[in-house]
């Protein structure tokens, strides 16, 4: 399934809000390291690295810095890292919804 710009937009931006809770790297929790170590954001620092590169090579890492560099243009990202991060910010809400029971 190909999704139109807008809609990648659209869940895309479901992903800053989880960024802009982040924390440094060195205020890791539990909550933390379980996000990043679930296997979808595992993959999707793989596939966006090619645009991290490219996209955000100034930018330094922590604090979700990066997620929020390479979400604010979002039609510049790569189908691959597009769909790795949309596919990784459903699991993440995917964890936390089980979580709450």
């Amino acid at each position: 399934m190909r999704l139109v710009p807008m809609s990648r937009a659209m869940l895309l931006a479901g992903i800053l809000p989880l960024a802009a809770a982040s924390q440094p790297v060195a205020a890791f929790d539990g909550e933390k390291l379980r996000l990043m170590t679930n296997p979808a954001v595992m993959h999707a620092m793989d596939a966006c690295q090619p645009d991290r590169s490219r996209l955000c090579g100034g930018v330094a890492m922590g604090g979700g810095r990066i997620i929020l560099c390479l979400t604010a243009n979002p039609e510049k990202l790569s189908p691959v890292c597009s769909t790795a991060l949309i596919s990784a910010l459903g699991a993440v809400v995917q964890s936390k919804s089980a979580g709450a029971d």
